[in-house]
């Protein structure tokens, strides 16, 4: 039910679950219908900027034909941040047809880490498809994907690179440290 007069919130649920579950610290529960599901990103510019282009923590939509220039954060990022109690795991997602230059990070990232930073199983994405995107003079990888099941990771042009771009706190993040000019990163993804 709902509590009234709280410190900071306008509205607290109390939730109260059908039957027993252990959950690891860190585990948070989000409203489905309140994630921006059915969204749509389509001829945007972003950028230069200190942080990530575009973010989406949702499913059923798609991020199409934008122009993303010298972000300093992912140009294209699809994942929950947990470690900011922020949710939303992304289904049936369209990432097509965007032009992404110089970006500082990984240029597209759908991904995902669970409470502890490890990154998510299968399946915490699911039916992803990032096709016919331009990522140009960027940091390595240019694409990363990890516990996704049925991704479609087709027909994308990654030309130049720019490893210096990266900044220090970033270099150990997706595989950088062992294979510093892999253009793409998969890892739990079926």
């Amino acid at each position: 039910g709902r509590v009234k007069n709280t410190r900071s919130a306008t509205s607290v649920y109390y939730v109260t679950l059908n039957r027993a579950i252990t959950l690891p610290i860190g585990s948070l529960i989000a409203s489905a219908n309140r994630i921006g599901n059915g969204f749509l990103v389509q001829g945007c510019t972003a950028g230069p900027n200190r942080s990530r282009g575009i973010l989406v923590k949702a499913s059923n939509g798609s991020i199409i034909n934008n122009v993303l220039v010298d972000n300093w954060g992912m140009a294209i990022k699809a994942s929950p941040e947990f470690k900011w109690l922020e949710a939303g795991s992304g289904n049936n997602i369209t990432i097509t047809g965007n032009t992404i230059t110089k970006c500082h990070d990984v240029a597209i990232a759908v991904h995902a880490e669970n409470g502890d930073g490890a990154i998510s199983p299968v399946g915490a994405h699911n039916d992803v498809k990032i096709s016919g995107n331009s990522i140009v003079d960027s940091s390595m990888p240019a694409i990363a994907v990890t516990s996704t099941k049925n991704l479609d990771l087709t027909n994308n042009i990654i030309s130049g690179r720019d490893n210096d771009l990266v900044e220090p706190w970033r270099r150990n993040q997706f595989g950088r440290s062992q294979k510093p000019n892999r253009k793409i990163f998969l890892k739990n993804v079926a």
